[in-house]
């Protein structure tokens, strides 16, 4: 999936038919601006009110027609698993309710890494209500959790799903957020999340 000319993830299927959508996170100048704008507006494909962070809102929209083609290509039987680290997670987690609306009687699944806020508390309600397992890898070291701050200039943000937390505090704010050297390495390694 692209946007303009950056890719953002992937869809796949395996042998036994389950299918999965994977956002990467933030790499480029522009991803960083996409982050930092925190103002909110509603999120459009469900009337159930509830606000959403505007950047991550713009750069979904302008994948999200990519993301559903590829995936009704794949034809989802089985499963629909869904992931993302930082960014990606904002992506991922704005996707599941259309996913949800378009396969509502597929197994679906929601795993982030180090996912930023992302919603007002009645989107997060709204979202709490499809029944969607949602799982949030959480390092305590990590910075980007934090942000938005939960109150950003009159802006309500809230996380959407069950905190998993570890705690691994390496040299710097990157490698705290790190998904191969940090996040990977917490998620095999669940007795010693800290690399040695």
């Amino acid at each position: 999936m692209l946007d303009e000319s950056e890719p953002f993830g992937f869809a796949a299927r395996d042998a036994q038919g389950d299918c999965y959508l994977v956002f990467r996170g933030t790499e480029s100048v522009q991803d960083w601006l996409d982050d930092l704008d925190l103002d909110q507006r509603a999120y459009p494909w469900q009337g159930g009110g509830g606000l959403v962070h505007d950047g991550f809102l713009k750069l979904y929209t302008s994948l999200r027609d990519q993301a559903l083609l590829a995936l009704e290509g794949l034809q989802p039987q089985a499963a629909l698993w869904v992931c993302g680290h930082s960014l990606g997670c904002a992506l991922s987690s704005l996707a599941v309710p259309d996913l949800r609306r378009r396969w509502p009687f597929l197994a679906l699944q929601h795993y982030n890494f180090a996912s930023p806020r992302l919603a007002s508390p009645a989107f997060a309600n709204y979202y709490n209500a499809l029944a969607v397992p949602t799982y949030r890898l959480v390092n305590d070291s990590d910075l980007v959790p934090e942000v938005p701050p939960a109150d950003s200039d009159g802006w309500l943000y809230q996380h959407l799903g069950l905190a998993v937390t570890f705690t691994a505090s390496y040299a710097g704010v990157v490698d705290n957020h790190s998904m191969g050297d940090c996040y990977l390495y917490a998620l095999n390694n669940p007795q010693s999340p800290m690399r040695g």
